[in-house]
């Protein structure tokens, strides 16, 4: 007894690298893939073309053109990437909803590519083929359709079929093998950038000032300029190239002399930085919390010492004894620093 003929619905193409770039329906144009950093990028189907705008993990946007005329659609997402609702011009605006497991009803509309999780959910079954198509998750199974390779002795746990080890409320799994923790990657997200920095010390204040006198008054005690070499180097606010430029070198630090223990030691050879959460960047030879104080006590994100090689290579630290941050709170600095022209900026860890 003779079976009959299979029919082909849908052919998938991958790359050496194992990322599908492309499928194709019987008698339609194929569908080409194109990735940022493991993200779907763009999307071409014949001279049809759609464009995902992003910033990082955030989704924004949804170009779709054909020809020279462009017809752009908003995306408002969840934490976890899910397109919520899209807006575009003319058109009110669509809301989208989905099962705890990514499942939606046919007739709930989607002009966006990207759905649950910002996923591409696959034109044929419905599934979202996870890790650049290593895995087809089933959102109405709740289920991969396929074992995991690192399951059950690695990585991928004892259940090989489970999605997100069963709480997708609060993981999402982008790459068909683990897991990512929403509330962690959240967390993380507002330590790298938003993270004020608490002092260690009991008493806040070791250096008291006047509750009455200003800003400004408190620098013409221990002003900018003119830069005295024979003393303590003074409170200079980094905002441009130019005050890169003015930063004395390793060996011009060993030279100063000043009345306070950071700068007696010999080997003193590096300066104080504190970034604040406005993005201000401050350094000297005082101490943190003296810097600290005598910039107006602001928010802290980011403080530790900075080394400069050359205007181009600077080395900074989280290296701090009063406020204790972590590494990851050099980021912004290390960014800044880019920002004003500095090509090599290096991270060293010296606490958590």
């Amino acid at each position: 007894m003779t079976s009959p003929r299979e029919t082909v619905l849908c052919q998938y193409r991958y790359n050496a690298l194992d990322h599908l770039i492309s499928h194709a329906l019987a008698d339609t144009p194929e569908r080409q893939r194109f990735y940022c950093k493991s993200r779907l990028a763009t999307e071409l189907k014949g001279a049809m073309r759609y464009s995902i705008v992003q910033h990082g993990d955030q989704l924004l946007a949804q170009q779709r053109s054909e020809g020279d005329t462009p017809d752009t659609t908003l995306l408002v997402t969840d934490q976890q990437r899910s397109v919520l609702q899209t807006a575009k011009t003319n058109h009110p605006p669509q809301p989208t909803a989905y099962s705890p497991y990514g499942h939606r009803p046919a007739d709930n509309g989607l002009l966006s590519l990207l759905g649950f999780n910002g996923e591409r959910p696959d034109p044929v079954t419905g599934c979202y083929l996870l890790g650049n198509g290593y895995r087809a998750f089933n959102p109405v199974l709740m289920r991969f359709n396929s074992p995991d390779n690192l399951s059950p002795f690695q990585k991928g746990g004892l259940n090989s079929y489970a999605y997100c080890e069963g709480d997708p409320a609060n993981n999402t799994d982008s790459s068909g093998h683990l897991i990512d923790k929403i509330m962690l990657r959240i967390l993380n997200t507002w330590r790298n950038n938003t993270k004020i920095l608490k002092q260690r010390s009991i008493n806040p204040k070791l250096f008291t000032t006047n509750e009455n006198t200003t800003f400004e008054h408190r620098m013409i005690e221990f002003p900018y300029y003119p830069l005295d070499r024979t003393k303590t180097f003074p409170i200079t606010k980094i905002s441009s190239a130019q005050d890169i430029t003015a930063m004395p070198f390793p060996a011009e630090l060993v030279m100063l002399k000043g009345g306070r223990t950071h700068t007696n030691n010999p080997n003193r050879n590096k300066l104080d930085f504190i970034f604040t959460s406005k993005k201000e960047l401050y350094v000297s030879t005082t101490g943190h919390l003296y810097l600290s104080d005598m910039t107006g006590n602001p928010e802290l994100i980011s403080a530790g010492s900075l080394l400069k090689e050359s205007n181009s290579r600077i080395t900074i630290e989280n290296f701090s004894g009063h406020f204790i941050p972590d590494f990851m709170s050099l980021k912004p600095v290390r960014e800044y620093l880019e920002k004003l022209g500095v090509k090599k900026v290096t991270t060293i860890r010296k606490w958590k």
